[in-house]
């Protein structure tokens, strides 16, 4: 299952939203189009960052490497 491979993050950000949801009366339609651009956003974000840490390590790869004094 998807949740499970994504690890906490992705549940706690589904039980805050629905938590929210409730709190704000939004039902139908209007909560679905919530949780789908909370979702896309997150997705976004999770991507930038991954992209990010990847270059960030093929750099600190290529950097030679200092010896320790």
């Amino acid at each position: 299952m998807q949740t499970e491979q994504n690890g906490g993050w992705y549940h706690s950000l589904i039980t805050g939203l629905e938590t929210i949801a409730e709190q704000l009366q939004i039902e139908g339609e209007e909560r679905l189009a919530l949780r789908e651009f909370v979702m896309r956003i997150a997705k976004e974000q999770y991507a930038a960052g991954n992209k990010a840490g990847i270059k960030w390590l093929r750099i600190q790869m290529n950097k030679p490497q200092q010896a320790a004094s």
